[in-house]
């Protein structure tokens, strides 16, 4: 979570970070899903693979419940 030393993201980033991968105006800009992926964990410097198990709710998914 969060309150690991080592965590490099916070609720706020992932909820942004849904935000975006949701918003239709910024989906357009890419031709796949994937390089939409690759484009936000470059913007919040984690793995490609991090972004896809967040989008998919199989990590941070409490922020999917709430």
């Amino acid at each position: 979570g969060e309150n690991h030393p080592k965590a490099k993201l916070n609720a706020s980033d992932v909820s942004e970070m849904l935000e975006l991968f949701r918003d239709p105006s910024y989906r357009k800009e890419f031709d796949s899903e994937h390089k939409l992926l690759v484009n936000l964990a470059e913007i919040y410097k984690v793995h490609y693979t991090t972004v896809y198990k967040i989008v998919r709710g199989q990590s941070w998914g409490h922020l999917y419940r709430a």
